[in-house]
């Protein structure tokens, strides 16, 4: 079973369709994911295709990643290794309920205002 979503850049001027397999979310808080988005990279890791409509850039952030954006916004969209098909950004989604954190990359190196606070509910 997959899953369609949609979503976009800040100023509407690139748009994505894309298939997930799982509604999973992982957290990187490597130091380039927090210098390029001002906190820990929220992504989406099970993406089966994706379309863009609209120009996206791309800046090459160490050798063979790359970080899709809109080049008029800024608004990041993607973070893609080698030709693997891109993680996108939870937060460019139109909807982001229903998704899981799985994973959390780069824990020991995530700023001290960023720990992970214990529940005893299970997230929504």
């Amino acid at each position: 079973m997959s899953i369609e979503v949609n979503g976009g850049c800040l100023c509407g001027g690139v748009r994505f369709t894309a298939r997930l397999s799982a509604r999973t979310l992982r957290v990187c808080a490597c130091t380039q994911c927090l210098r390029q988005n001002s906190g820990p990279w929220f992504d989406l890791p099970d993406v089966q295709s994706v379309t863009f409509d609209g120009p996206v850039a791309i800046y090459v952030s160490s050798p063979g990643h790359r970080r899709g954006f809109c080049a008029t916004c800024g608004s990041t969209l993607y973070w893609q290794r080698g030709e693997q098909l891109p993680a996108l950004s939870h937060g460019a989604l139109d909807d982001k309920s229903g998704f899981a954190l799985t994973d959390f990359e780069f824990q020991d190196t995530r700023p001290d205002a960023y720990r992970v606070v214990a529940t005893t509910e299970e997230p929504q």
